[in-house]
């Protein structure tokens, strides 16, 4: 067997007319792939199930056929219904590519596809469990599952079975009792779009054969694609943008034998930028997977002495992918794919004005990560804060931020309600961290970093260099902070207070609950009938971490100021209560008017889950003059 290095050589003439031959094939699967993808729309059905039913069942209809591509979807119960949902994609001669299923199970827990009922596959067929988007996150990437047999070339089509799983979760779906119902009920959306993947063989892009230089260009069809929902950029504020990360979401589809890509370098394109100084670069490459969904982190650049006009209302970057080259080919693949990071302008905050402002950092070096703050009335000034006995107490520079931590399933960039609560303070910034998701992980391990992460990122935007007199409104990059959190937020603020004390100078939580296990105990839980106590033991060892209860000793000595509403519908009252009496067995001699132990309870007897504006201003107010 002769190796690849003793292969017999093509002379010009015959590589001239296989590369055109191989770019003619590729044009017309790629014109005809680009057809069927643009035509392709979701399908959707929304499943409301009380949580007695078990399973609950969706069924799905494709049909291939040699012009076009249908899908139908229909909740258990029977075919599909006449003149139904339907989605129809042109897709010439392209009947012989396996189409995948392109799902999202928003507050769902999982799914499987099942061969059709009869069929022999049915039989012998394992189930492959999916994810599901449980917490409905609005930037969990879509899933591609592979069918578990090939959809019929017929008229009639194959009928597929999917498996639904719900979770009940008081958070998502409420308590029943508070919409007149005697059991839970899930309201549970499953989403489909018939997806044809790319294969892309080596040399699909490129150079040619001749080992000329390579020449970068844009393929036909991209086998990355933009995904905006996980892309990010500061505001530009007074023409300077605050912060320097910006992040573009890309997803690949491509499930070819080298469907690994990896962005390689980072551009501004020439002819957007009117500003010489302007530019981005490439934090560090970044590989993508098939199917996989990642952000590419670039630093933005602009010199001390430039602003950036408000006619520049975005930035067209040119993003380098390149993808490995095999033994068997000296072709390049590489392409240019664009990429368009829309900017906001927002005018300079002054005593009488401002607006919410949305800042980026680079966590854990290279995530580009946002976050909102509001700026205050006026620029430092130094206080102290005497005892009620005359004394010194501890001192307050005055400017310590205050770090608000938001509750389950609130996005800070895209739900502005939060912000909108917390009025402008006079010498303190107001952060708003996403703490990695809407859910905030509980604020819990990463969330805690984004969250402290953030105000040290805000420290550097308002001292860095060029930045347009913002210095003198900036603050210690070690200042504590007073920590305030609302629901989830809340159970946070108890959370990261306990954990951090050094860092904290007041509390102000707001309808918190105690812990996870607590806010729905496991008692509740369908496994707590069947699972065997020890390892119910070991469960609950593991959650110990998240005991909040626990720690709460080391909360002695910080002000507090806790709010519930005492018609609460989602968290009970009672967590409060329970978290106050442990806080106060900790210190029994603790007295709230006393400085050694500052502590106070605010029950709001007509205000349900939501604490509102008024409430929560009033709660800072009150925890400054502590």
């Amino acid at each position: 067997m002769q190796s690849i290095s003793q292969a017999p050589k093509k002379d010009k003439k015959e590589e001239n007319e296989d590369d055109k031959a191989f770019k003619d094939k590729k044009k017309a699967e790629e014109a005809a792939l680009k057809a069927a993808r643009e035509k392709g729309k979701f399908t959707s059905v929304v499943i409301q199930r009380a949580c007695t039913d078990y399973p609950m069942r969706v069924y799905i209809l494709v049909t291939i056929e040699h012009t076009h591509t249908r899908m139908q979807t229909a909740t258990k119960g029977g075919p599909p219904p006449s003149g139904g949902i339907k989605n129809n994609s042109e897709s010439e001669n392209y009947t012989d590519i396996e189409p995948f299923i392109r799902t999202n199970l928003t507050q769902g827990a999982f799914f499987t596809i099942l061969p059709p009922l009869g069929s022999p596959e049915r039989e012998v067929h394992v189930p492959e469990w999916n994810i599901g988007n449980v917490y409905a996150l609005s930037r969990a990437p879509a899933q591609l599952v592979k069918l578990p047999v090939s959809p019929s070339r017929s008229g009639n089509g194959t009928r597929y079975e999917v498996v639904v799983c719900g979770a009940y979760e008081i958070r998502l779906f409420g308590d029943p009792g508070a919409y007149g119902s005697p059991y839970p009920i899930l309201d549970i959306t499953f989403s489909v779009e018939l997806a044809f993947p790319v294969f892309l063989s080596s040399g699909s892009f490129g150079a040619s054969s001749d080992n000329s230089e390579d020449t970068v260009i844009p393929p036909l069809f991209s086998p990355l694609q933009l995904a905006p929902a996980h892309s990010v950029a500061p505001h530009i504020v007074g023409g300077r943008p605050f912060g320097d990360a910006i992040g573009i979401g890309l997803t690949s589809i491509d499930f070819g034998e080298q469907g690994w890509w990896t962005v390689t370098d980072a551009r501004l394109v020439c002819s957007q930028v009117a500003v010489s100084s302007l530019a981005v670069t490439l934090l560090e490459p970044i590989r993508i997977a098939p199917t996989q969904t990642r952000v590419v982190p670039l630093c933005i650049i602009l010199s001390e002495s430039d602003t950036i006009p408000e006619s520049i209302t975005q930035l067209v970057v040119e993003l380098v992918c390149s993808a490995p080259v095999s033994a068997s080919t000296v072709r390049s693949n590489q392409f240019i794919l664009e990429a368009a990071v829309p900017l906001v302008h927002v005018p300079q905050w002054t005593q009488s004005s401002s607006n919410t402002i949305l800042a980026t950092y680079f966590f854990a070096r290279s995530m580009p990560t946002a976050f909102t703050v509001i700026p205050p009335h006026l620029p430092f000034v130094e206080m102290h804060f005497p005892r009620g006995d005359g004394e010194i107490g501890w001192t307050c520079r005055g400017n310590e931020p205050v770090l608000a931590l938001h509750g389950a399933g609130v996005d800070i960039v895209t739900h502005p309600f939060f912000a909108d609560s917390l009025l402008r303070q006079k010498y303190a910034w107001v952060i708003l961290p996403q703490g990695r998701t809407e859910w905030g992980l509980d604020w819990h391990g990463p969330s805690t970093d984004d969250a402290f992460s953030a105000v040290l990122a805000l420290s550097r935007i308002l001292s860095a260099l060029g930045s347009p007199g913002w210095t003198s409104w900036s603050f210690d990059p070690n200042t504590r902070v007073v920590l305030m959190g609302h629901s989830n937020g809340g159970q946070g603020a108890w959370y990261i207070a306990e954990r951090y004390p050094d860092r904290v100078c007041g509390v102000v939580p707001a309808s918190g609950y105690i812990k996870s296990q607590a806010y729905v105990p496991w008692g509740m839980s369908r496994f707590a009938h069947f699972i065997d106590p020890f390892l119910r033991a070991v469960l609950e060892t593991s959650l110990t971490p998240d005991d909040n209860d626990v720690f709460m000793s080391n909360l002695a000595g910080i002000p507090i100021l806790a709010l519930q509403g005492g018609a609460d519908d989602n968290v009970p009252p009672w967590h409060t209560r329970e978290l106050v009496g442990v806080l106060k067995t900790c210190v029994p001699d603790a007295d709230v008017r006393s400085v050694s132990f500052t502590f106070r309870l605010t029950f709001i007897m007509t205000t349900t889950h939501w604490v509102a504006t008024m409430k929560i201003s009033a709660a800072l107010t009150g925890i400054q003059k502590f």
